[in-house]
């Protein structure tokens, strides 16, 4: 079996954000990554979906939107972008969202799920 993970964590904003504050003290841990980077983002929203807060609002841990339109809104595009920037910057331990009955696998000591209220697994 491979080595022990201390905790799986899943992707999206919320996930990445845990992933920065875990590595901040040196945490291992790994993201389990369904898709690709803001996946709900671009595959389960409407084009035409704007950011609910204004974008002077949108901040991630060690990240925040720059840019002259403070006080508007970001279309689905710009927050999938803002995301996948965020993940770039920050280089979380990734790896693709698999499950598997046997074999050999990491075992995560925790796994921590962040999201949004809203979301159901």
């Amino acid at each position: 079996m491979a080595n022990p993970i201390e905790t799986a964590i899943f992707g999206g904003q919320a996930g990445l954000s845990m992933s920065y504050h875990l590595a901040q003290p040196g945490l291992e841990h790994v993201i389990l990554e369904r898709g690709r980077i803001a996946e709900r983002w671009r595959s389960e929203r409407w084009d035409s979906l704007t950011f609910q807060l204004p974008n002077w609002m949108v901040k991630l841990p060690g990240y925040a939107y720059v840019g002259t339109a403070t006080d508007g809104f970001m279309s689905r595009n710009e927050v999938v972008r803002f995301i996948k920037e965020y993940a770039k910057r920050i280089a979380p331990p990734r790896h693709p969202f698999t499950l598997r009955h046997s074999g050999d696998c990491a075992t995560p000591g925790g796994v921590g799920r962040a999201s949004h209220p809203s979301q159901r697994l």
